[in-house]
């Protein structure tokens, strides 16, 4: 699945410069691309770590970067901390930095062989070329169709299993209405924000469904019996800690380099990612780590739910994961 990002676009650029970026900037709020420009989010920002910021924009929040280069830009103190940020995360991901040019000035650790655009206040230019590459990261299949498609085949397998298990032909229209309720329950999000862990229960029909806040480590008081099927989705962002990239559910690698150490001494659970979401289904139970698209399950003996953060020291973790449950209670066949 394509990982969902807030802003399109974060400018790296020197203050002497931002007369270019404000341009470029204008061009793309008229074609509805997002964007972040530190000096629209002053308010925000107030109090607030230079790293902290640096790390969160131009390591996780943004499809691209666009990095307006001149000899200002390489001879200013935090231009140059913004630049080799972008520059570890861009190591990772293909095409990350979009060069503007003012001027010839080469950057430091930016090869001479990436394609570039050269400044001739050409804002609209610009922002025409950036819409045309937003574009291209587009689905050839909207993404709700993708969802529900995969949705049913995750659940056709799902129904075929819990049939070989029951040996009964007797449950089949059980497992019918299970691949019908996870194709759609595979469109529901999690979007209204919680203020505190309380589960809340939302019955259906064919199956219970649970929205929580999960900012630490909870044992709920969602019971699961031998035989249901559970499947968890989660979304949201966490900071665990002031020198750790912000992170979705799956984690970020514990081995990452960019911050120059390793994070597996921090972990609660040393082969997971750090940060990530965790969770078993009974007290004594295997942990799993969160992973968008392997994330159901049939229970194996009968428990409470719990989750956790994987990480040692959460009393400085800002952020929270949204988690929704879906159970489907295993079915009596009468003969």
């Amino acid at each position: 699945m394509r990982r969902k990002y807030k802003y399109d676009i974060a400018f790296s650029v020197a203050e002497e410069d931002l007369p270019v970026a404000v341009s470029i900037a204008t061009e793309l709020k008229m074609r509805n691309i997002s964007y972040y420009l530190y000096t629209e989010h002053r308010a925000a920002n107030l109090g607030k770590s230079i790293l902290e910021i640096t790390g969160e924009i131009y390591t996780g929040m943004a499809k691209y970067v666009l990095m307006i280069t001149s000899s200002t830009f390489v001879n200013k103190y935090w231009a140059g901390i913004e630049s080799q940020f972008v520059q570890s995360s861009g190591k990772k991901r293909d095409a990350y930095i979009l060069q503007i040019r003012v001027d010839n000035t080469q950057v430091d650790g930016l090869s001479r062989h990436i394609v570039f655009e050269d400044w001739k206040d050409n804002a609209s230019e610009i922002a025409g070329i950036i819409a045309e590459k937003l574009a291209l990261l587009k689905p050839l299949l909207p993404e709700k169709l993708i969802k529900l498609l995969a949705g049913i085949i995750l659940s056709l397998l799902v129904a075929v299993l819990i049939y070989w298990k029951d040996g009964d032909k007797g449950s089949s229209s059980v497992s019918l209405t299970h691949i019908m309720d996870s194709a759609f329950c595979k469109l529901d999000t999690v979007k209204k924000k919680q203020t505190s862990s309380v589960v809340k229960p939302v019955a259906t029909s064919n199956r219970k469904s649970y929205e929580l806040t999960v900012i630490g480590d909870i044992r709920t008081d969602i019971w699961l019996r031998k035989g249901d099927t559970i499947s968890v989705y989660a979304d949201g962002m966490l900071k665990a800690g002031d020198w750790v990239p912000s992170c979705g559910p799956e984690g970020v690698a514990a081995n990452e380099d960019k911050i120059g150490m390793s994070l597996i001494p921090y972990n609660v659970i040393k082969e997971f990612k750090h940060a990530a979401l965790c969770y078993r289904f009974d007290s004594s139970g295997l942990w799993w780590c969160y992973i968008e698209d392997q994330n159901t399950y049939i229970i194996e003996s009968n428990g409470k739910l719990e989750f956790l953060i994987n990480d040692i020291n959460q009393a400085n973790n800002s952020g929270f994961y949204n988690v929704q449950v879906y159970v489907w209670k295993k079915q009596k066949i009468n003969n």
